[in-house]
């Protein structure tokens, strides 16, 4: 996903990639990375790494903007139970939850004239934000907000088998004498897939 890009958005604001950089960091790596469903209180998974870099997205017009990419996980809960985690996945395969959205508090604002023209329509505003959360949103204010890739392996979902299993839950169900099935099963599926399970 894309987690944020210095690019106008839906309140004619711009956000400081390099402002807001440092509580990005601390977002993930010590308050957990927190991803929400919407703005709301269900917490359905984590960020797990972050990176500033150039923009180089599906939105063509974009690219070469100063950006933050970032990679998580939806939790999967027990079998039987983690519904919230399931009807998320589902909504990011569908389309339904196609961006990201920052949560935080507003923080240093500036203006800066563009093209040497202060005008309503010339100006911008330029925001560095304490970062708090994401939310998987349907639309984001920021136009690079992008979910852009979604791991074909994830919940369960193989294309094909894999070592010697139909899928996923197959491995986890004949290995449950293990102390961590799940854990055991997503070594297997990187060594023989490459890929990581529940991931985006």
């Amino acid at each position: 996903f894309w987690l944020t890009g210095e690019a106008k958005d839906s309140q004619d604001e711009v956000l400081s990639v390099d402002g807001m950089w440092s509580d990005v960091q601390d977002w993930v790596n010590k308050y957990g990375g927190v991803i929400h469903r919407g703005h709301t209180n269900k917490v359905v998974g984590r960020a797990v790494k972050v990176e500033k870099r150039p923009y180089d997205g599906p939105r063509e017009e974009y690219h070469g903007i100063p950006a933050i990419r970032g990679k998580g996980y939806i939790f999967k809960g027990p079998s039987g139970k983690g519904r919230i985690f399931d009807e998320t996945w589902t909504a990011m395969k569908n389309n339904d939850l196609v961006m990201v959205s920052l949560g935080g508090e507003g923080g240093e604002e500036k203006e800066v004239c563009e093209d040497d023209v202060c005008s309503v329509k010339h100006t911008r505003v330029e925001r560095t934000d304490v970062v708090y959360e994401m939310a998987l949103v349907e639309r984001g204010a920021n136009p690079v907000s992008d979910i852009v890739e979604l791991n074909a392996l994830a919940k369960g979902a193989l294309s094909k088998p894999f070592a010697d299993y139909a899928d996923f839950d197959d491995c986890v169900e004949r290995n449950s004498d293990k102390a961590d099935p799940e854990a055991y099963c997503a070594r297997i599926m990187r060594q023989v897939e490459g890929k990581d399970k529940d991931s985006f």
